[in-house]
């Protein structure tokens, strides 16, 4: 796994270690040296640097979890945002087609009505209630997915539809 140095986790990491073992290297000098000439870093400021490199990564490997667990409810969040974006979209065209449907489904009830009862104008009606019908029921399932509500799958034999959708 290749890291860029410059991501914030590894930021945090250096920094606590940097001012750490400056704050360890510096006071062991003023408590051991006359000068910088003849002070060496004693075992117990080695152990320290040690210590502080040790918790330096450890630091490193906590923030580096909480980014990338932060970055994941950020992916969540709007992934959610999307689909009730998706849904109030679907509910504002369902509407719409639903008053479409309206106006449609009336003026096809008074041509039913007009027409005689073997006359071509009447089955081209029935035919295009059959279709409003079938629009009113996608506009359910639209509104139903808009509201989050579960849909009601059921079962269907294919032929059988194609063939009535074929004979109108």
């Amino acid at each position: 796994m290749i890291h860029r140095w410059n991501t914030p986790p590894c930021r945090i990491a250096g920094i606590y270690f940097a001012v750490s073992a400056i704050y360890i290297v510096l006071s062991d000098w003023v408590v051991e040296a006359d000068g910088w000439t003849d002070w060496l870093p004693g075992f117990q400021t080695v152990k320290g640097l040690a210590f502080v490199f040790l918790s330096a990564i450890l630091i490193y490997l906590l923030a580096d979890r909480e980014l990338r667990r932060r970055r994941k409810v950020e992916q969540q969040l709007m992934r959610a945002q999307r689909m009730e974006a998706v849904g109030q979209l679907t509910n504002g065209v369902a509407h719409d087609f639903n008053n479409f449907l309206t106006v449609i489904f009336g003026n096809l009830e008074m041509i039913h009505q007009d027409a005689g009862a073997n006359s071509a104008l009447r089955r081209q009606a029935d035919s295009a209630l059959l279709a409003a019908e079938r629009g009113a029921d996608l506009t359910r399932r639209l509104l139903a997915f808009s509201r989050g509500q579960s849909l009601e799958p059921r079962n269907i034999d294919v032929a059988l539809a194609f063939r009535r959708s074929t004979r109108s």
